[in-house]
């Protein structure tokens, strides 16, 4: 049991904030986000709640490079800090684009650190209609030398259109672990334009591996300048 929650503690650790997926940043342009997600603890039976914190950023460096960081902390359990450059790799493939991305950073689960690699290879494509639309899959590889094993991920992510400034998002996010299990969360949330570049993220994350169900409430800050 105690092998299985913390593989769960790490995989809840390798999601990440908000992603362009195969889309990269004009140059010049950048993108920050700021999220908290308050959900039921792994201990089911003491009924306590974890808090997981992540901020991302990415800048347009050049026209065909984006570089980002990705950060991410669980209380006093588990966290990563992951800096990423995006590369394109095809643009109108299967009606879409393709990206490469390139990370690494640092692990740490209770009080030790150890290095963070992640491949990851994305596609995306927008919708025509009112208020547009797109959708994101992201498929990633990450090992942590601390664990000593490797995660697969595969998420997605459809925004929906809308004609008002409220519009809703849909991001379902799979992790594999070494024994094959398979964790995965579904998060259905809406998204409030601001203005000045500014969204706020309302949604709710229901999260489930084997054994183990949690539901969470997450809040999040988005600024694009």
């Amino acid at each position: 049991m105690l092998h299985r929650l913390t593989l769960v503690i790490v995989a809840c650790c390798l999601t990440s904030s908000a992603s362009a997926g195969a889309w990269l940043r004009d140059k010049g342009s950048g993108f920050l986000a700021f999220s908290t997600t308050a959900r039921e603890s792994a201990e089911i039976e003491m009924r306590m709640v974890d808090y997981e914190t992540s901020v991302y950023a990415e800048y347009g460096v050049l026209p065909k490079l984006t570089l980002g960081f990705d950060g991410n902390v669980n209380g006093d359990l588990a966290g990563h800090a992951l800096i990423f450059a995006r590369l394109p790799l095809a643009d109108n493939a299967l009606g879409g684009r393709f990206a490469f991305e390139l990370g690494l950073g640092a692990s740490t689960y209770l009080g030790e650190t150890a290095r963070l690699l992640k491949l990851a290879l994305s596609y995306g494509r927008g919708f025509s209609g009112p208020g547009g639309g797109w959708l994101a899959i992201d498929a990633a590889f990450e090992n942590r030398r601390l664990t000593g094993q490797d995660f697969w991920k595969l998420d997605a992510t459809l925004g929906l259109p809308s004609q008002r400034k409220t519009r809703p998002l849909l991001q379902v996010e799979t992790t594999t672990d070494p024994d094959g299990a398979t964790y995965w969360s579904v998060i259905p949330s809406l998204l409030f334009d601001r203005g000045d570049g500014q969204t706020w993220l309302l949604g709710i994350e229901s999260k489930h591996a084997p054994g183990l169900d949690t539901l969470g409430i997450k809040l999040g800050i988005w600024k694009s300048f």
